[in-house]
């Protein structure tokens, strides 16, 4: 029985250690999925004539900038400066020269910084991703302001600090733009652009954010869960004083990814200011490691000195008080700190490794857990002092061991299960009751099968009615009068769809809306009904196209917040008599004019519906006159694939399309169209939901 045991747990032992490994490089892979090339700036220019932005997921602008200190520049201003008088800065970097000094304008200044960007075509949809500067910026290119955090001033009334990473939308019309950024900071040691700045597509950019911002939401559910979780069992047992002390361990570190990386705490709450954020971030950096040590202390209590914890808790305590003092004076300490930390670490690691050598219960659990842990602490103090270029990671290792604290608590839960199971009536009582309990599962698994199969059924029927339903808020397929006519094909991916179009004819006009939701089937029609709802209300009351769509917008950030939905809308009026078209359009795929020798694309005025954009949306007028012809069309259309992983979009569309309008009727076209689009899958399934509309006007 021993000998099975020892086995057993050997296997265990195995176990943890794979998993260990495997969790480690789940996260090297999750990092590489977010890598970065570095591209050198020489003289206050960048090259990227020969790269390829759609192939890249982001490009570090590293190097030197056109650096104008004491000075907010415009780009015009720039432009008309002595090129004698330049000078360069290293991305990225601090202005301080000087960060030990005393002074209580150490670090303080504000400056201007220019890069030249070459680029290897005219029209692109680009981005730029900022991770936090120190302590204000604001972002231009050219003399377009893209925006920023906080306020840029030349004077500490004039400014408003807050560092938190940004994301800035512009398209490019030309294959050379000028990146200015103004910089202050009047709060900090270090002043400048002490961190990354990262350009690449909207759509890589984009989703780079949002998987690093759901990264952090995801490990701070998994440790507010656990928060509550160990809680829960202190409130129970109130004598398992271990899981209180975790549990405000965890909030610990729940605060600190709070307040780093996607610094998420801002989003929870805008109103926060930039000195109570760096406070709380620098609470979770001093209190943390005292309850850890606590923790191991309470785990390990023969390993673990009492006068090591005390120690622990009074430097922690020492180091608070330090938060009531000014930003730049207990910031003056965090080496300090650091280095009394590392050698809490150093002691730390030496009762670990006592525990495990004695073989003590779980030792080896606890170890595998903490290590992480410490090692990723270590990479966090270096990165947040500029000596490594990696990013915070001091989350990742805590999941690992939250993991480890897992599967102990399992294991003595489970070990208290068997204790119990040995307690039970005689062997041949748990066999009668074991096939009991088999016939009646068997007989609810029939009763379950049953009520799957009418819940099949009903959801059949369900998903038959909605089809239905779908079908009539749609516009009919063709219409028109002595004006215009129009033509459409609807084609969901599944039985209904994310794609919604309304038309409408009033007050001498047309007015044209599309919209593609992020989905497919039930989920995303249910969206278009809500869309359908809110744009009905509006359509007919409001002039412009630009308008309604900045009055959909507020909607779906207030009152539809909780579905954190971002969807792109195109909305267009298209006049019988006046020869133009009016336009407006979130981040919709570029639309197309035809006419006579001419072609004219149709791009995004602003970004997505359901993000808080700083600029309001605009129209844009284009001439619309009899003959002209319109295409529209969802991005169901560019983004089929073939048995190659080619894009139907990069196979010519915009000269394929206006090849097939100049010979022939919009009918006809819509046809060849679709046909053109099946003979190039060859076969391979759609992925998105298919949207095509034509009008001619008369």
């Amino acid at each position: 029985m021993k000998l099975f045991r020892r086995k057993r747990l050997r296997e265990l032992y195995i176990l943890a250690l794979l998993i260990t490994i495997l969790m480690s490089y789940l996260f090297y892979l999750n990092d590489s999925n977010n890598y970065s090339r570095k591209v050198y700036a020489r003289n206050g220019v960048i090259d990227l004539t020969d790269w390829n932005l759609h192939r890249e997921i982001k490009l570090k602008l590293v190097g030197s900038w056109e650096y104008y200190p004491d000075e907010l520049l415009s780009f015009e201003e720039i432009k008309n400066r002595d090129s004698k008088s330049k000078n360069y800065f290293h991305f990225p970097g601090i202005w301080t020269k000087d960060i030990w000094s005393l002074h209580s304008d150490v670090g303080n200044g504000f400056g201007t910084f220019r890069l030249k960007v070459l680029l290897p075509r005219q029209e692109m949809q680009l981005a730029l991703y900022s991770q936090e500067q120190a302590t204000a910026y604001r972002f231009f290119i050219e003399n377009m302001e893209l925006g920023g955090a906080g306020r840029v001033g030349k004077s500490k009334k004039d400014y408003l600090p807050l560092t938190v990473p940004s994301i800035f939308f512009f398209d490019t019309y030309k294959n050379e733009i000028n990146i200015i950024l103004q910089i202050s900071n009047f709060d900090h040691r270090k002043g400048g652009p002490r961190k990354n700045i990262y350009l690449g597509t909207q759509s890589n950019l984009l989703k780079l954010k949002s998987d690093e911002s759901q990264r952090d939401i995801f490990v701070s559910g998994i440790l507010f869960a656990f928060i509550l979780y160990h809680i829960s069992i202190f409130i129970y047992r109130r004598r398992e004083i271990t899981n209180f002390i975790f549990s405000i361990f965890c909030l610990i570190v729940f605060l600190r990814v709070l307040t780093t990386g996607e610094i998420l705490l801002v989003s929870i709450f805008p109103f926060i200011n930039y000195e109570i954020l760096i406070r709380v971030e620098y609470f979770s950096l001093f209190t943390g490691s005292a309850f850890g040590m606590h923790f191991l202390r309470l785990v390990f209590p023969y390993d673990f000195p009492a006068r090591f914890i005390k120690i622990s808790y009074i430097k922690a305590l020492v180091f608070n008080l330090l938060l009531f003092t000014s930003i730049k004076f207990f910031t003056y300490f965090l080496p300090i700190f650091q280095f009394i930390m590392f050698i809490e670490i150093v002691f730390g690691l030496s009762f670990l490794v006592k525990s495990i050598r004695k073989r003590r219960k779980n030792s080896f659990f606890i170890s595998l857990g903490f290590v992480p842990v410490i090692l990723f602490t270590i990479n966090d103090v270096l990165y947040s002092n500029d000596l490594l270029d990696t990013g915070y990671y001091l989350h990742y290792g805590f999941m690992i061991l939250l993991f480890f604290q897992s599967f102990i608590l399992s294991f003595k839960y489970s070990k208290i299960m068997d204790l119990n199971e040995e307690l039970n009536d005689n062997l041949e009582r748990k066999v009668l009751r074991r096939t009991d309990q088999l016939k009646k599962e068997i007989q609810e698994r029939k009763v379950l099968n049953d009520e799957l199969e009418e819940t099949m059924r009903i959801i059949s029927r369900d998903l038959k009615l909605a089809q239905k339903i779908q079908e009539k808020i749609l516009p009919r397929k063709t219409g028109g009068d002595t004006f215009f006519e129009y033509v459409y094909e609807y084609m969901p991916l599944q039985i209904v769809g994310g794609d919604f179009i309304n038309i409408e004819k009033f007050d001498g006009k047309l007015r044209y809306m599309i919209c593609d939701i992020t989905g497919h089937g039930i989920q995303a029609s249910l969206i278009t009904f809500i869309i359908k709802s809110e744009y009905e209300e509006l359509k007919m009351k409001i002039e412009t196209p630009h308008e309604i769509l900045l009055e959909l917008n507020y909607l779906f950030l207030s009152k539809y917040r909780s579905l954190e939905l971002n969807f792109p809308c195109f909305i267009a009026d298209i006049f019988f008599k006046e020869e133009k078209l009016i336009y407006s359009s979130a981040g919709f795929p570029e639309q197309f004019v035809v006419g006579k020798n001419r072609v004219e694309g149709l791009g995004a005025t602003s970004p997505m519906l359901g993000f808080p954009i700083r600029e309001m949306y605009q129209d844009r007028e284009v001439e619309f006159p009899s003959g002209s012809k319109f295409i529209s069309f969802s991005d169901g259309i560019i983004e089929s694939q073939n048995r190659a992983m080619e894009f139907f979009g990069n196979q010519n569309y915009k000269k394929m399309v206006v090849d097939i309008l100049d010979n022939n009727d919009i009918r006809n076209a819509l046809d060849i169209i679709l046909k053109k689009e099946e003979q190039f899958r060859n076969g391979s399934p759609r992925m998105d939901d298919l949207t095509i509309f034509l009008l001619e006007k008369y």
